[in-house]
């Protein structure tokens, strides 16, 4: 959510599918002491507590962020990751600064075509030496129909072609790999408000390997998840249980596993515009902020 770049015209409340005129969120994800959690390698003693905050503009894009976590390389650490983001006049991101404490920093900056489409995402160093890029494709509606990501001396890393519906919607994903081969695809099918329903997952030989089925609630979030082997076998199946505030968007969430039992538990608090502001939050005009003042709840 936070990585990503503008490809759509979605802003980032829409994409979160948070409604009003929020300014600012706080979400904090729990899992509980029952459970052995791995990702990426790291590993996190349980319980375990992940963090972020976001102030959002009045056009409904991120201005900043802040994502904390601890985790584990030999000794137990909190990592704190940062994102600025700049918009020019229309509104269109042109640059995000991400910033991981005592690590590295990168600059992602973003060039558009005539018709606002976004063509080019390009990462640099703190030295400004190029690392890599993304070029997008669209076709006459403005549907994003290709994103190829290559290294800094143009070589390809894997490339990725769309397909869709009358009503704009993704109904088939081909991924490349480095040589311009295909590896697999996906199909997806939605319901009449366009939620996602169903994914099929094929290999580049058109086997299938994987089938999700999705279903949501009334405000459009997601309430149960169920993975079947490609021989029609349940493999996995998650649930999603909501406790939502007065404009409707989600203050607490429970992930429940194929055993009913809560796995992750994610609590939010949203400050809108119109709401009075007594939050101690950090000075957003200092760029040389890296959030050391935000204590990271790890009981």
């Amino acid at each position: 959510m936070i990585g990503f770049a503008q490809g759509n015209k979605e802003s980032y409340l829409e994409i979160m599918n948070l409604k009003g005129n929020v300014k600012y969120i706080e979400e904090s994800s729990y899992y509980p002491q029952s459970k052995v959690i791995t990702r990426d390698s790291f590993y996190y003693e349980p319980p375990y507590r992940g963090y972020f905050l976001i102030k959002f503009n009045e056009d409904g894009n991120m201005d900043h962020s802040i994502i904390k976590n601890k985790f584990f390389r030999g000794v137990f650490k909190v990592r704190t990751d940062q994102y600025i983001c700049k918009y020019n006049e229309k509104g269109d991101l042109f640059e995000k600064i991400y910033s991981q404490k005592d690590f590295f920093d990168i600059n992602y900056k973003y060039t558009y075509d005539e018709k606002d489409n976004l063509i080019k995402e390009t990462s640099f160093y703190k030295d400004n030496s190029p690392m890599q890029y993304d070029a997008y494709k669209y076709d006459a509606k403005g549907n994003q129909i290709e994103m190829s990501s290559y290294y800094e001396d143009d070589k390809l890393i894997y490339r990725k072609t769309y397909e869709y519906d009358t009503k704009g919607n993704v109904i088939r994903e081909n991924s490349f790999g480095p040589y311009n081969e295909l590896n697999s695809y996906s199909e997806y099918k939605y319901d009449d408000n366009n939620n996602k329903i169903e994914k099929n997952s094929f290999s580049k030989d058109g086997i299938l390997d994987e089938r999700t089925s999705y279903k949501y609630d009334k405000q459009g979030n997601l309430i149960e998840e169920k993975i079947f082997k490609s021989n029609g076998d349940l493999k996995d199946i998650r649930t999603y249980q909501y406790k939502y505030d007065k404009k409707f968007n989600w203050i607490e969430k429970k992930s429940l596993s194929k055993s009913n039992s809560v796995f992750e538990t994610e609590v939010r608090k949203i400050v809108y515009y119109e709401d009075k502001d007594e939050n101690n939050y950090p000075s957003w005009d200092d760029l040389n902020y890296i959030a050391e003042d935000i204590i990271l709840n790890v009981e």
